[in-house]
This record gives C-alpha cells, sequence and structure tokens, in this order.
C-alpha cells in the first residue's frame, strides 16, 4: 500500500511541469530530474543499509527496490529533462548503492 501511494504521487509529479531549474536538469547523464531521482534513492539505500538490525530493513530495501524498477518503467523517454539514462542506474547497481 505504501508502495502504491509513493508511485501515485511519482506519477503525478512526473506529469506535473517543471516550473523552475532549481535544481538545474539538464539533458546530460546525472543532471535529468529521473537520474537525480535514482540517486534520492540510492541516498536513502545506504540509509536502509546502516540500519541492519532494524526490523522493517527488509521492507524498505523491497521498497526500494520496486521504486528503481517504477522509475525504470515510469519515468519518460521521451522527456530529455526526465528522463532515467539506463547507464545511471545500472552504475549505481554495480557500486551497490542501488538494489539490483
Amino acid at each position: 500500500k505504501a508502495f502504491e501511494s509513493v508511485a501515485a504521487k511519482f506519477g503525478e509529479r512526473m506529469g506535473q511541469e517543471i516550473p523552475a531549474p532549481s535544481p538545474p536538469y539538464e539533458e546530460r547523464l546525472g543532471r535529468t530530474l529521473g537520474d537525480r531521482l535514482a540517486l534520492d534513492i540510492a541516498f536513502l539505500q545506504e540509509s536502509v543499509d546502516r540500519q541492519s538490525n532494524s526490523c522493517i530493513t527488509t521492507p524498505l530495501q523491497r521498497l526500494l527496490a520496486d521504486l528503481v524498477c517504477h522509475l525504470r518503467v515510469r519515468a519518460p523517454a521521451d522527456d530529455p529533462l526526465r528522463a532515467v539514462h539506463p547507464a545511471a542506474i545500472e552504475a549505481l547497481q554495480r557500486l551497490g548503492r542501488l538494489p539490483a
């Protein structure tokens, strides 16, 4: 249920206009909205990994893995400022910062 709520909000945000370039989004690797969201998920993943003894670690890791999948599928590839570069996700996964 939590994922559905987050996914709905994500879809809503991705459909909105970007009001101002703050932070500036560019058509370059690591600078699009989708790439920045992937970096945010990687940060959350690192935070969850530090809480190894917590009873909510596994559900949170699953949620983050689902968010990565959702981001890959739902980010608009035809909008260069919002797109997710597959290379960004793959690099974060190789570094162990995102779930595979």
